[in-house]
């Protein structure tokens, strides 16, 4: 990403420069050998000018284009939280101590997308597209395999543009992809080797479930990783689908709004859909049957996730909120504050304890960062908050 900051204080400190060079040509000087009043005033009011703008150009400038981060996760050992950002990065971050334990960079790509695998040993990062630059051909792939001990980057062949939403399935064997072409299967190699961009392999397609003109922007495995549940475009549905199989089991609703986010149950029983309309819905997924609206949300749902115990359904907002809601009876149990911005992505911890949140924030310092908050879930508070 272009560093605003030191492009203007090299285009300012120049400029400076070069006056400081005319003034030395024409020596202006008085009898005593001193500058006059008039020049040492320009001189402080020009090394002001040379402090304080630069900073505050590019912090408009940040402003007006902020990073956000637009996907995060937890390693299935809970120790390890993943944040895919629009800076072209993905930052692992030690949970108990809150330190930045990696930075993979991704060059030209935002990540829109990320899942950890079910054995923790690799991360698949998804991309919405260029952010800057043109492309190889192969540079052009939108869905990477990371190894999480050494950031490096595995073989993983996958051509696929415009992701939205990565899943693993549970036995670790697929990675399904919510695209701009619909859902796409692809088969997970069970040892990986590390990429050599000198000599990549040739580019895969994956396996398309639906009618390739319709975009997906969100998917889920059941817990047996039998059904796919995904939120369609044009018109929005809600569908399932049988994994082996491929065949379409049945649409659960149509809406007139968008559909941002689903998630299955941690019993496979209910299905949890947030909208663009403000609201959430719980469905039965066996009978398709809406159990519950869920209001209180003041702009567009982003996204939905249940806690691992099934009993918590957490949603965040364009509202910059998140709320967590009682799945028995869908009322609401608190509200979560604390971001400036839209809440873009959220996650639970493996044991529930925790949710993790993100956004782009405005700092004290007026900078827009890419913003992930740690809540503690029993006690509705904030726990640290991991910025950079």
């Amino acid at each position: 990403m272009l560093n605003w900051y030191a492009l203007f204080e090299f285009a300012i400190l120049i400029v400076f420069c070069i006056g400081l060079g005319i003034y030395s040509v024409f020596q202006v000087r008085t009898k005593r050998g001193k500058l006059p009043r008039s020049i040492r005033f320009g001189l402080v009011i020009g090394w002001l000018f040379l402090l304080a703008v630069p900073p505050t150009v590019a912090a408009v400038m940040k402003i007006q284009n902020p990073p956000q981060t637009l996907a995060v996760a937890f390693s299935p050992d809970g120790r390890t939280l993943a944040a895919g950002a629009s800076d072209q990065t993905i930052r692992l971050w030690d949970v108990q101590s809150g330190q930045l334990k990696r930075t993979i960079t991704w060059p030209k790509y935002v990540v829109s997308a990320l899942a950890f695998s079910p054995n923790g040993y690799f991360l698949a990062s998804g991309s919405e597209g260029l952010s800057t630059g043109p492309t190889t051909s192969y540079d052009q792939r939108t869905i990477r395999l990371w190894d999480v001990a050494t950031g490096q980057e595995l073989v993983f062949p996958c051509e696929m543009d415009q992701v939205w939403a990565l899943a693993f399935r549970p036995d670790g064997s697929v990675l399904v992809a919510a695209t701009q072409h619909g859902i796409v299967l692809f088969d997970v190699p069970s040892d990986p080797q590390p990429l050599d961009v000198n000599h990549p392999p040739p580019l895969l397609l994956g396996h398309h479930f639906i009618d390739p003109n319709i975009a997906v922007r969100s998917v889920a495995f059941s817990p047996d990783g039998r059904m796919l549940a995904a939120a369609s475009d044009q018109p929005p549905t809600l569908d399932l689908w049988d994994v082996a199989t491929g065949k379409h089991l049945r649409t659960l609703f149509s809406s007139s709004d968008f559909l941002s986010s689903v998630a299955f149950s941690p019993d496979g029983r209910t299905l949890a859909v947030g909208s663009w309309d403000q609201m959430i819905t719980l469905w039965d997924a066996q009978h398709g049957t809406l159990l519950y609206t869920l209001v209180g949300h003041t702009a567009p749902v982003v996204a939905v996730v249940f806690s691992p115990d099934g009993r918590i359904l957490a949603s965040s907002s364009r509202d910059q909120t998140i709320k967590l809601w009682d799945v028995q009876n869908g009322k609401l149990i608190r509200t979560l504050t604390g971001h400036t911005s839209a809440v873009t992505t959220i996650g639970f911890s493996p044991d529930g304890h925790l949710l993790a949140s993100g956004s782009g924030d405005l700092t004290f310092e007026l900078w827009a960062d890419q913003t992930v908050k740690l809540w503690d879930v029993q006690r509705g508070s904030q726990v640290r908050t991991f910025t950079g």
